[in-house]
């Protein structure tokens, strides 16, 4: 992994795992930081739409990192167990795992994170930060809620600095 003076290139920088960890890198020293985003890019981040290659392909040709870290149905998971998107959004993110386990094999870490919370930019943004305006809804309205799944929730700041950590 990275040490000081790394280039890290960070997907996904507008949301909630992205903007922790794009945070919490640019707060550690020595690390040269990119933050792409799509719909929600401002300020520091830089608007990239991952579904152009030609773009994709720019930005990686441009800004070179050298290190790639990309963001079920029975839990507990172990690194052992076998993965089983159940949407496409899993599948996607299953994809993207297979392409850098297969372009830099035991060079790449995956991490598979439960259902995150923490700072986001609305509550809605995690199933875990809707929960507060669900509590905090005064008005009498009844919400439906499932029992029938377990659930690990992850807080996205530990993760972050976790992801510092590894990369020293």
């Amino acid at each position: 992994m990275p040490g000081s003076n790394s280039r890290i290139l960070i997907t996904g920088a507008s949301g909630v795992l992205g903007s922790a960890v794009y945070s919490a890198f640019k707060k550690a020293t020595g690390h040269t930081i990119l933050g792409l985003a799509n719909s929600r890019s401002d300020g520091e981040l830089r608007k990239v739409d991952l579904l152009d290659r030609a773009e994709v392909e720019r930005v990686f040709t441009e800004f070179r990192p050298k290190y790639y870290v990309f963001d079920g149905t029975s839990p507990p998971y172990t690194p052992s167990s076998a993965p089983n998107p159940v949407n496409f959004y899993g599948q996607s993110k299953r994809d993207g795992e297979l392409a850098v386990l297969e372009a830099l094999g035991s060079k790449s870490i995956v991490l598979r994170v439960p259902v995150l919370y923490g700072p986001a930019p609305n509550n809605a943004d995690t199933a875990i930060n809707v929960l507060m305006d669900v509590v905090s809804d005064q008005s009498g309205k009844q919400y439906t809620m499932d029992h029938y799944a377990t659930r690990y929730p992850t807080n996205v700041v530990d993760i972050a600095d976790f992801l510092v950590r590894l990369s020293s």
